[in-house]
């Protein structure tokens, strides 16, 4: 798989106006505990469903005053979304330069 030849790192270690690409979405599923999963899945498809996917463009254009929670990302160099940290925490993604 060639994602494994990349540097990845959580989406919520980065620093504002750091640009980036997504390589990875990682959701902690635990098929013991239903709700989890199911809470796991539908963030999943929430994120795919903004355009989250593999090869994305993504740059962090600000943090929120507390615990840098929500972050504002510019997606695909043309949408604004906000994302809560646990939902950044899930998306991996190589540094580029700017």
């Amino acid at each position: 798989m060639l994602s494994s030849f990349f540097h990845k790192i959580p989406l919520d270690t980065l620093e504002k106006n750091q640009n980036a690409i997504i390589r990875e979405l990682h959701f902690n599923r635990n098929v013991s505990q239903n709700e989890a999963d199911s809470e796991a899945l539908d963030m999943e498809r929430k994120l795919l469903e903004f355009g989250f996917y593999e090869g994305a463009s993504i740059k962090i254009l600000h943090f929120g005053p507390i615990g840098r929670d929500p972050m504002i990302v510019l997606l695909h160099e043309n949408q604004i979304i906000a994302l809560r940290k646990r939902e950044a925490k899930a998306i991996f993604v190589e540094v580029i330069s700017p």
